[in-house]
């Protein structure tokens, strides 16, 4: 009898701390999370054609890439179930990052009819440039994560990740070229913001220690363009008259890792 009894005592305890482990992840959470953005950001200007009486002024497209990293921070909360080692639930995050640095591209454009595109009264051919910089507003965030829970405190799962931000994207264009003595030049600026909504699926792996909940997750921004207004000017006139046909476009697309930590409820 005594044996019986301590039996059942001993399979009630076993049932009782399996019941507990199995809701490690049962629950609303709360956590903030920090990580790598890396950013692959594309800008495309088309080629240009100054109109008579300087048509022999002619600049190349562009269509070129910058790399850059920078710092992702932000907060998430979101509630799941385990049920029988299927998890499924739903999250919501705030984010931002600090990938705002400016591009710089060197654009070749010359004097059409003469030698190298250098006319004898010219110290030097043409010279292109143009600096572009897409931003990120705030990020809002929805994602649902499905996964699998593997010896009660692991967590593998996947998110399909909606994300939305207010973004703008600035250009400044410059060409010069100097004669001498003189020296004959444009710039012009342009800024555009646009509201944008973004595909952004991952995966990642998450430890229950009690109510505290560890992660590491990697994410693929699909991304997002925006179009600027017209931004070479007519070299004929002093006014700031816009060529047709002459609005960049700068797009990214980023790789996301993060690192969180949430408490649950």
């Amino acid at each position: 009898m005594k044996k019986l009894s301590l039996l059942l005592l001993g399979s009630l305890a076993v049932t009782q701390v399996a019941q507990a482990n199995s809701g490690s992840f049962n629950g609303f959470y709360l956590g903030a999370q920090l990580g790598w953005v890396g950013r692959h950001d594309k800008t495309d200007l088309p080629a240009v054609t100054q109109p008579e009486p300087l048509d022999g002024v002619k600049q190349d497209g562009l269509s070129q890439s910058k790399k850059t990293s920078s710092l992702g921070y932000g907060l998430y909360a979101g509630y799941g179930q385990n049920n029988r080692g299927f998890y499924w639930g739903g999250e919501f995050s705030i984010e931002h990052d600090t990938a705002n640095k400016e591009a710089s591209y060197t654009i070749p454009s010359k004097i059409e009819g003469v030698p190298n595109g250098v006319a004898p009264y010219l110290d030097s051919v043409p010279r292109t440039t143009l600096n572009t910089k897409y931003q990120r507003g705030v990020v809002f965030g929805f994602a649902p994560r499905i996964g699998v829970v593997i010896a009660n405190d692991n967590l593998i799962y996947v998110k399909l990740g909606m994300e939305y931000s207010r973004d703008e994207v600035s250009a400044r264009y410059n060409w010069e070229y100097t004669p001498d003595p003189a020296r004959i030049f444009q710039r012009s600026n342009t800024e555009a913001s646009k509201n944008q909504f973004v595909f952004v699926p991952g995966f990642g792996y998450e430890r229950a220690f009690g109510n505290l909940l560890a992660r590491v997750e990697y994410g693929y921004n699909f991304g997002a363009k925006i179009k600027t207004s017209n931004l070479v000017r007519d070299l004929n006139t002093l006014a700031d008259n816009r060529l047709n046909n002459t609005a960049p476009t700068v797009q990214y697309s980023a790789h996301v890792v993060k690192f969180g930590l949430a408490y649950r409820f």
